[in-house]
Formats: C-alpha cells, structure tokens, sequence
C-alpha cells in the first residue's frame, strides 16, 4: 500500500504514508515483525559470524538487536563471548523468549533503552554490532549513535555496521536503491547510504582503520576500530 505514494512521496521528500498511524504499538504488530527479523537473520547468520573476528572479545553488544539472532548466532560462534542485546521495552520483552527458546540465557542478556535518547554504557564492550539500524536515520542521529558507540567501547574495541550499502551514484547497487525507496516511503528520514558516508560519520567520532566486508546477501559490513 505505501508503494502506491510513490510518487508522491519523491515530489515531496515526505513519507506521506505514516500520516494516519496509531501513536500507540500493536503488540500483536511487534510480534510479528520481531519474528520476521528473525527468520531473516537466521538465514544470514552463518555468513555474518564468518566474517567477523571476536577471538580476542569477551563482551558484545548487539545494538537494536530485535530477536538477538545475531547476538546468539555470534556467542554459539564464540565461545569465549557474552552479549547484551540493546533495544526498545517492548522489543526485548520479546527478545527474552527467543533467547530462552535457544537455551542461551546463560550467555545473552537484554537491556531496555532508546538508542537516541540513552547511553550504551562506557568501556564496556569489546565489539558493538549495529546491524540494520542507521538506515532508519538521518546523518546527524546516525553521527550521534556512533559517538555513544565509541563511549562505550573499550579501547581497541570494534564497531561492526551492517547495511545495504550503496556505491557512490547513489543509484546501485539495485537491492540498495530499492531499499533506501522503501526507507523514504515507510519512515521519517531513513535512507540506505553509500560507504563515503559511513567512512565519514566513523572518522568524525573518531574511529580508525576503517575497513569493509561484503557479505553474499546484498549486505556489506563497515567496521571501525577504537
């Protein structure tokens, strides 16, 4: 359905389509995209943990984590980590069943809090996932998530940025064009981004070494070390 304001939506650079939704969270909603989140994960899991290096972590937070598929798929992957899986009250009352249905509550734990609003901790982590997070964001809040990032990495910790990423035309790849479409549809001010982007929000917090991993499944990984 909000397909068909397509063209409305680019003539005025607005999501038209969020004008008549319900201030309040359908639970019932909330379930239901929790678990698709997490049927999408699983199936990129396996690939995501093999690019990934925590031999010398101990600590991970999986930022906006949902259902914490990746922060579980991680810690099986690594035996020598423990993960908190960071998101909104509702989100991690349904984070906890999925973390108890996989036997993994001895090695996962949630913490409620608003990415925009909270803190993440200081020196805590030796990794942070933010995984399909930024897209929902414009530059500056996207900017400010990374800084709260840095603050609650330990020194030589790693950021890891997963995202559908674009090339610099801002028209390719294809699955990221769409993407970043269906973004500006459906929210305020999310977009898909190209790697400049990332690179430069990164060295504006104070990242360094930055590096990018492309995965089999349209998504690429942007990491940055403190």
């Amino acid at each position: 359905e909000n397909w068909t304001m397509l063209r409305e939506t680019i003539e005025t650079g607005k999501a038209v389509s969020l004008r008549d939704l319900p201030e309040e969270v359908d639970p019932h909603d909330t379930r239901d995209f929790i678990t698709a989140m997490h049927n999408i994960a699983s199936v990129k899991a396996d690939a995501l943990c093999n690019k990934i290096n925590l031999k010398k972590s101990k600590m991970l937070l999986d930022l906006a984590g949902g259902p914490g598929t990746y922060a579980m798929a991680l810690a099986r992957a690594n035996p020598n980590i423990c993960a908190v899986v960071f998101d909104l009250e509702h989100v991690v009352k349904l984070t906890r069943e999925f973390i108890i249905s996989a036997n993994m509550e001895d090695r996962v734990a949630t913490q409620a809090g608003n990415c925009l609003e909270d803190n993440f901790g200081e020196d805590a982590y030796d990794a942070i996932l933010v995984s399909n997070l930024l897209h929902s964001y414009n530059p500056s809040n996207n900017t400010m998530i990374l800084k709260k990032c840095l603050d609650a990495l330990k020194d030589g910790g790693q950021v890891i940025i997963h995202e559908f990423v674009l090339d610099e035309t801002k028209t390719s790849p294809q699955f990221a064009a769409l993407f970043s479409l269906n973004m500006l549809i459906g929210t305020q001010e999310g977009a898909s981004y190209a790697e400049s982007e990332y690179k430069t929000w990164l060295e504006n917090t104070g990242f360094k070494h930055i590096s990018r991993v492309d995965l089999e499944s349209n998504s690429t990984l942007i990491i940055g070390k403190k």
